[in-house]
């Protein structure tokens, strides 16, 4: 997916607002603004995706306020707060009886979990998570019916499980429970290998306890916006060249990864949160999507 015209608005002010969360230092505020717009200015390119100007932002951003992880508190508080209702995301998907039902509902959860997102143009996210597990959300894009139809097919193979943001990944808790438990796949979990944004780490992968659900956890080998396999760790690409599917969270994830033909097939699932990536799915900005690309 290529960069929109307001994808320039969207890095300006997400790159203040997480600017603001890495230092209080007036000054050097004042220079990180001026670089972000700055690389903006020289980087913007309609051949490019948003996450690679995304990438290089939050990058300048530590550099310049010598923060290695500027959402370090808001990741620990969203995994906190989603642990103490994974009780009840487990009792969602198994008052089913049949996989197919229990790959549903998990699917659906997984969906849910990515509204939690800090400083998106146009979308605010309540920390206090009131009400998230309750709402009723619409699955404007809904592939999956033919996702199981795959997936069950793949009993000992090797699945991809790319992870978004801390605290959603307890949101996805359920879903790997399913695909290595109902499904028998040997699903491995790849989340970031260092901070960027609020996307969840290997760090966070074991504060949560997500490590028990899967056979491993591999690291992707770069702090990325998305995926970047050019970026990838050696170890990372021998397990993607092995896999038989992906399920790819966030709309990070779509951005990079239509840049790659859909082999083996993808599973994007995510939170429609802006325009752009609604459109390029062919899905309402609000709504959920749970999007195969074979």
């Amino acid at each position: 997916m290529k960069v929109q015209p307001i994808c320039a608005s969207c890095l300006l002010y997400r790159g203040v607002q997480e600017l603001k969360r890495a230092t209080s230092d007036k000054r050097v505020l004042q220079e990180g603004i001026r670089k972000i717009a700055e690389l903006i200015a020289v980087r913007f390119s309609f051949d490019l995706p948003p996450a690679v100007l995304g990438t290089e932002r939050d990058r300048l951003i530590k550099k310049i306020t010598k923060n290695p992880d500027p959402y370090r508190e808001e990741k620990k508080r969203a995994n906190e707060a989603v642990l103490k209702i994974l009780p009840k995301l487990f009792e969602y998907i198994e008052s089913s009886n049949s996989k197919k039902d229990r790959f549903f509902k998990a699917s659906y959860l997984a969906a849910l979990g990515n509204f939690i997102e800090y400083d998106v143009l146009g979308y605010s996210f309540d920390e206090q998570l009131r009400d998230l597990f309750q709402r009723k959300v619409q699955l404007s894009i809904d592939d999956r019916e033919k996702a199981f139809k795959i997936i069950e097919k793949l009993e000992g193979s090797t699945l991809i499980y790319l992870t978004d943001n801390a605290g959603e990944i307890v949101f996805d808790i359920p879903l790997l429970a399913v695909l290595r438990e109902d499904l028998g796949v040997y699903v491995i979990l790849s989340p970031k290998s260092a901070p960027i944004l609020n996307d969840a780490t290997v760090d966070d992968v074991y504060e949560v306890g997500a490590d028990q659900y899967v056979d491993q956890v591999v690291g992707v080998g770069s702090d990325v916006v998305g995926l970047n396999l050019d970026e990838a760790s050696p170890e990372f690409l021998q397990y993607w060249q092995r896999a038989e599917f992906v399920i790819a969270k966030g709309m990070g994830h779509f951005e990079m990864l239509t840049e790659y033909p859909p082999k083996p097939p993808v599973l994007h699932i995510m939170a429609l949160k802006c325009e752009p990536v609604a459109r390029a799915v062919g899905g309402a900005k609000g709504a959920l999507a749970v999007c195969l690309r074979i």
